[in-house]
């Protein structure tokens, strides 16, 4: 047997290994002789069926798919050795097998941990600007009004205004009367403001009002829109009750007392405690979402200076480790399933796709920005540690200084090829 490797374009190798008539003899022998081990056939003890015997037992495709199996297994530790300059990672993929009378080519890909080339010295005249950390009064009231609402007070009301929080049941009815389909939701003044049609439909109304009206999606907010099994043409109209109405009564947060009722147990005791954590925190998220910016900036400035080809088993991993956190957010792989179920085949290949993408490019930019800190001699980063590569590459850009709290999260699946390159063939 001997082998070819070809360097690809997307940080892998292409490898043909070419087997004579007398090793794919051997290698068939050695599988057949694997599944002599396991054959049990009446006339013969366990394990000792004679090979022939065994061949004829055994499907071709089986067979072919061993032989395979088996050249591959024995040449790959051989390939890794002869080519120790390589870094080569995951498992292969695209296997073609080709055979003739004498000879059997297995051609097949094998990827190999990226490196960042260099394609110009642009990336030592890039500049960037300070970011903006200021809070403006227009988040400060928002927040407050936020932090209202999450600890407003509720009584009931007999009729819908805009001062009201209101659970409703929408129909979805077709011609002759029969609902197909059922969705419930909780509409506040907020979501009034932004579909005009739940304010016409519900201001003024109470419980015992029968409302019905057409069913136009584009005007209703997407979590009213039918999800029936039955096609939406059915659908005649809605019919909208009003399950329940409850004025919402904000705290005064301009009051002393009142603020240490609801934030005294260990976070703030007045209004002016309360209006310095507002503003750090803002300043912090802030911060945050600014350096996030600025990152992606630095990238789009230097990605023409440093290029880098990101392999299949990397974004394939990083895709799948995506998948895992959805499933773990929607509460297992049993809630996971039923979701794709629900949206389809298209839909879910959609998903599939964007969280390929999104993989790819997440790890272009782990690839870049450690590069370029590199480059820049900023080696003191963390990777495991959220932002603390776009703070360190910010500070050493620009020379203002951050002062905001960088919990420890994992930043990408990227870093820990750094220390352990994995030869899972």
């Amino acid at each position: 047997m001997k082998y070819e490797l070809t360097q690809g374009e997307q940080s892998n190798y292409e490898i043909t290994l070419n087997v004579n008539s007398k090793d794919l003899a051997n290698l068939e022998k050695e599988v057949l002789k694997w599944f002599q081990k396991n054959m049990d056939i009446p006339g013969f003890r366990k394990g000792n069926v004679p090979l022939d015997v065994v061949k004829d037992k055994v499907q071709d495709h089986y067979l072919k798919m061993g032989v395979y199996e088996q050249a591959i297994h024995e040449w790959l530790d051989k390939l890794v050795e002869d080519n120790e300059d390589i870094d080569f990672i995951g498992n292969i993929y695209d296997l073609n097998p080709e055979e003739d009378e004498d000879w059997l080519t297995l051609t097949f890909k094998l990827d190999e941990y990226p490196e960042v080339e260099i394609v110009n010295k642009n990336w030592e005249t890039v500049e960037m600007d300070e970011i903006s950390k200021d809070v403006t009064q227009k988040e400060i009231d928002k927040t407050i009004e936020n932090l209202k609402k999450q600890n407003a007070n509720y009584t009931e009301a007999d009729k819908v205004t805009k001062e009201t929080v209101n659970k409703i049941e929408v129909k979805f009815v077709d011609e002759d009367g029969d609902s197909l389909d059922t969705a419930t939701a909780m509409v506040g003044i907020e979501d009034m403001e932004e579909f005009e049609i739940l304010e016409d439909l519900l201001i003024d109304k109470t419980k015992d009002d029968d409302i019905t009206n057409e069913y136009d999606e584009e005007s209703l907010p997407p979590y009213l829109h039918y999800d029936g099994d039955e096609d939406i043409d059915e659908i005649d109209h809605i019919e909208v009750k009003i399950v329940d109405i409850q004025k919402r009564q904000l705290p005064d947060l301009d009051d002393d007392k009142v603020v240490n009722d609801i934030f005294g147990k260990g976070w703030v005791t007045n209004k002016e405690q309360l209006l310095n954590k507002i503003k750090e925190t803002l300043k912090e998220e802030k911060t945050k979402k600014e350096l996030v910016g600025f990152a992606d900036n630095l990238i789009e400035k230097i990605e023409n200076s440093l290029q880098v080809a990101i392999p299949r088993a990397m974004v394939e991993e990083e895709k799948e480790r995506r998948i895992e956190m959805i499933e773990q957010r929607m509460g297992g792989q049993e809630a996971f399933e039923k979701y794709k179920e629900k949206i389809g085949d298209e839909k879910y290949q959609e998903m599939i796709d964007s969280l390929t993408k999104d993989a790819k490019n997440n790890l272009k930019n782990y690839f870049i920005l450690n590069k370029y800190a590199e480059l820049k001699w900023i080696d003191d980063i963390d990777w495991q540690r959220n932002l603390d590569a776009e703070s360190k590459i910010y500070e050493e850009l620009t020379g203002d200084s951050l002062d905001i709290d960088l919990e420890q999260k994992w930043h990408s699946h990227a870093h820990k090829h750094d220390h352990d390159h994995d030869h899972n063939h």
